[in-house]
């Protein structure tokens, strides 16, 4: 006979499952899981806002931002303030990770943030150009990686990341390319 104290063990199992479940999908992300409507929209106006936000204040500050970023001494020179610059462009970079964390998971947002950026370097003379290029990267990845999910039956996440990879490789095939940027 089945004793409370094992439909709690039992019930306890369960519910740990359901968490680790929870936490790898955090991890991983899942692009068409499927969700009520009325939480879609309002995730994605969250991720809407904050992208606005974020984006319009890093417009506004772009020149401050890549001084101090580049040159401190000559950010000091300028009159700016470069910890107060960094400061800008981390909270910025918070908000814009927490927000899409929660939406397509860690490994799809940390794959985005560095492997376009690392493939455009040998292409981009100018970091206006670079941010301009390494955003359409992104597009195409994510684009051609849910529709090799779809064709292929794969997981989304992970094929995008794939083509990412794939466009980082075609990009610097040849190792002469790069350029010293320092």
């Amino acid at each position: 006979m089945v004793g409370l104290d094992d439909l709690r063990v039992g019930a306890e199992a369960a519910d740990d499952l359901a968490r680790r479940i929870q936490l790898a999908m955090l991890r991983i992300g899942n692009l068409v899981q499927d969700h009520d409507i009325c939480e879609l929209d309002r995730v994605r106006q969250q991720v809407h806002q904050r992208a606005v936000v974020g984006g319009g204040l890093i417009a506004w500050r772009w020149s401050a931002l890549l001084t101090a970023t580049r040159n401190e001494e000559l950010a000091y020179a300028s009159g700016l303030d470069p910890r107060q610059e960094q400061l800008i462009l981390t909270v910025c970079l918070a908000i814009m990770v927490a927000v899409a964390i929660k939406v397509v998971g860690v490994l799809l947002i940390a794959a985005m943030l560095i492997i376009p950026a690392a493939a455009v370097r040998c292409l981009a003379r100018t970091p206006k150009v670079m941010a301009a290029i390494a955003a359409g990267i992104r597009s195409v990845a994510a684009i051609l990686g849910l529709q090799g999910a779809y064709l292929f039956d794969t997981p989304a996440v992970p094929s995008v990341v794939c083509v990412a990879t794939l466009i980082f490789t075609v990009l610097n095939a040849d190792g002469s390319r790069w350029r010293d940027t320092g």
